[in-house]
This record gives structure tokens, sequence and C-alpha cells, in this order.
């Protein structure tokens, strides 16, 4: 029984508390800082091979649904939840008798002591008077005639209510963390795409780059409509960065854009394929198979640097160039740059581009627990407020010949409390 009693203390103590708080932070930092939901050969890339290996054996790949963050998660729950169990009894006990005379060991014996630690004062005359100058308006009378008065009665409830709010609050991020589903829809105006699995359809109806006067850019504006294919219900919205748009239980992001073009391809001088194309997509030819040409970048002011290679001088179309691939039978045939109006030869093929615009990326997410982490978070501001700025306040006024001693508690600001009230007694007397 005392074993268990141990267990009991130390899952819901402060300690294990800030420990786990800690790590689920550090974390939540390493989930925001490291690409999540990578490939192997990505973390390669960026980090090296040692690190890559480390972030795939750790799961840092996937942070929020990892055995470490979902078990730190539960413990700091069961941590809060057993903390606010404990301290429940005692607080429903403090609250009834709140209202009533301190017990025996508090007051009995003391009522005329000035030495007792909730002496204040004494007041001649007009107890009622005096205790609703003090923003006293609620109290009783004991039998003995003794006035007990209290307000702000509800920040005793203030540290049970915070306990709650964080609980909720880590509650509704860690799960929405964890059940969370991302999508991303990327096209040009008129493209209808389906987003993921799912039974919607994102139509982008306009797509606009808005400029500063020094040709920096502003902002990036999509109007989209999102249809239910199933029961053809349609919403429609505006997003911009920052700006997300909600619709279906979905957020949809205005993310990023890049660059697209049309791609053309002859067949002995005769259109065989016209197809716009998002730089880093390809194209199979329609009656080859085994022959694919991919669209790999656009560069709008277009320059060749020896050391750097080939980049853009500006964002503005100047002297655009398109770099394209050859995929023959799975293996790469040639590389270069097509300049506007050149073209590309491949047998009886030939490739031009032409038109290059701007694409739109949109980012979409549903998170079922969204709301779940903001009611956490208006309670614990809420348990906050009560615990920082509504102290309860209690005065007991015991008869003393022709007047009253008067005792009081208060929560953290005590001495401020007492101050308040001798001088309000010195004003009362005089």
């Amino acid at each position: 029984m005392n074993g268990l009693k141990k267990i009991y203390r130390y899952i819901s103590s402060m300690k294990l508390a800030l420990v786990l708080l800690g790590l689920l932070i550090i974390g939540c930092v390493i989930g925001s800082v490291i690409p999540q939901g990578q490939v192997m050969k990505l973390y390669q890339q960026q980090y090296g091979d040692r690190t890559a290996g480390l972030i795939m054996a750790l799961n840092l790949d996937d942070v929020f649904h990892s055995w470490w963050f979902v078990t730190f998660t539960i413990f700091l729950s069961l941590n809060l939840l057993t903390c606010s169990v404990l301290r429940t009894p005692a607080l429903i006990r403090r609250w009834k008798d709140y209202e009533n005379l301190p017990d025996e060991k508090e007051a009995s014996g003391k009522t005329s002591v000035e030495n007792n630690p909730n002496f204040i004062g004494r007041l001649a005359k007009n107890p009622e008077e005096f205790l609703k100058s003090l923003g006293i308006s609620k109290f009783s009378k004991t039998n003995k005639g003794v006035i007990v008065g209290w307000r702000h009665k509800a920040g005793l409830l203030g540290p049970l209510i915070t306990h709650i709010g964080v609980l909720l609050l880590i509650l509704g991020f860690s799960l929405g963390q964890m059940t969370k589903v991302e999508y991303t829809v990327y096209g040009l105006p008129g493209d209808a795409k389906q987003i993921g699995d799912t039974d919607y359809v994102l139509e982008i109806n306009a797509f606009d780059i808005g400029l500063r006067a020094d040709d920096t850019v502003e902002q990036y504006t999509s109007d989209i409509t999102v249809r239910n294919v199933a029961t053809g219900e349609k919403e429609s919205g505006t997003v911009t960065v920052n700006a997300p748009a909600s619709m279906f239980g979905m957020k949809f992001f205005q993310n990023s854009t890049g660059w697209a073009a049309d791609m053309h391809i002859l067949k002995n001088g005769e259109l065989l394929q016209e197809e716009a194309l998002e730089a880093g997509n390809y194209v199979t030819v329609s009656d080859k198979t085994d022959l694919q040409i991919g669209f790999m970048a656009f560069y709008p002011d277009y320059h060749f640097d020896r050391e750097k290679g080939p980049m853009t001088l500006s964002s503005k179309l100047n002297n655009p160039a398109y770099l394209y691939m050859v995929y023959f039978q799975g293996s790469v045939l040639g590389m270069n740059t097509l300049m506007e109006g050149e073209e590309l030869t491949i047998d009886e093929y030939t490739v031009t581009f032409d038109n290059p615009r701007n694409y739109t990326l949109i980012q979409i997410k549903k998170d079922n627990f969204t709301y779940f982490a903001l009611l956490g978070g208006v309670v614990l501001l809420l348990g906050l407020f009560l615990s920082l700025y509504v102290q309860p306040e209690k005065l007991w006024l015991e008869p003393e010949g022709d007047g009253y001693v008067v005792y009081g508690s208060c929560g953290k600001s005590g001495l401020l409390f007492t101050e308040r009230v001798k001088a309000k007694l010195k004003e009362i007397n005089t």
C-alpha cells in the first residue's frame, strides 16, 4: 500500500510535471524545425547519413505520432489529472467552509488578543456599513453575534481551473497533432484537383501576386471553390498568406507559388500533345510511352554563371528559359535549357515551351481537436485570472463591549488587504 502511495504521489508531483512539460516542448520544437513526413533520402541530403539515421531511429521525422511523444503526453495528462483529483476534496471543503467562522484552533480563546495572526483592529460601530465600504456585500451573522463577510470566493477555484485548462490544452494540441490530416494541392487557374483521398475537389478560380511599388511581392491571393463530389455541395473562399479559409471542416492555407508553362509536343510537324505543366513535373509521350520529357525549372530572366550554373537575375520575364530533361526507358537521355522560341528535337518529335505563368500551392489541414485546444486555452486563461486577480477575502467581526474586534484573511496579497482594512477602520472610527 505504501509503495502504491509513493507511486501515486510521484505521478502527481510538480517535479514530474515540469520534466514532462519540458520534454514535450523540446519535441514540439524538433517537430517544427525538422521537416516532417519526408523520405530517408531527403534527410540524408539535408543532414548527412549519420544524422538522418538518428532522425529515423528516434521517429523525429514524425514527432507527433512517435511513441515517446505519445508516452510523455499520456503521463503529463495523468499527472495533471491526479494532481487535480488530490486537490479537489480539500478544495471542496474549503469552498463549503469559507462562509463560516475559522475553526476553533484559529479563533477560540484569541477573540480579543491582538497577537492573533488574523487580528486587524477594532471597529467602534456600523459593522455592515464597514463591510460594504470594503466591497463586501455578502455576510452572515452567527448565533453568538459574530458577523462573517466574504467576497471573491470564486478565486478559490483558480488553481483547479488552471490545471483543467492546461490538461485540456495539452490533450487538444497533442490529439490534434496525432490525428490531423494534411494535403497539398497545386495548380493553375481553371484547374480542378482531387484533395488527397477525400470526396472533395479543389477548383482554382484565380491566382494573383500583389506587388509593391519596388516590384517586391506583397501578397499571394487565391480564389478557390471546394466541391463535394458525392453530394454536389460547394463552398467558395479567398485564401491569402496568414489568412486561411475554412470550408467543409478543413482549413486552406496559401503556402507558396512556382512557375508553370505550356509544353507542346509535335510529331513530324503535327501537334501531338499540349499540356500545362508545373516545374518539376514531366509528360509521357502519348504514342511512345518509354519517352518522357520533364520540365525541371524556369528562369524568367536567364543568366548562366560558370560557377553557379543557370540562374535568374530577376523575377521579370526579360529573358525566359526552360530547363528540360529527357528520359528514355527510365534513363536520362539529355538535359539542357531552351530559350523562348527554341525547339527541342528528338527523332521525329519536336518540343517547345511557352506561356510561362505562376501556379498556386494550397496546403489543406484538417484537425478535429482545434476547438478542444481552444477550449483549453480559454479555461486556462480563466483559471489564471481567478488565481492572480480574484483573491478571496474574508472578515469576521466578533462583538466586544460596544464595538467589534476585526479579524481577516486573504490569499497572496494579505499584507495589502490588511493595510486596506486598517485604513478603512481608521476612517470609519474617526
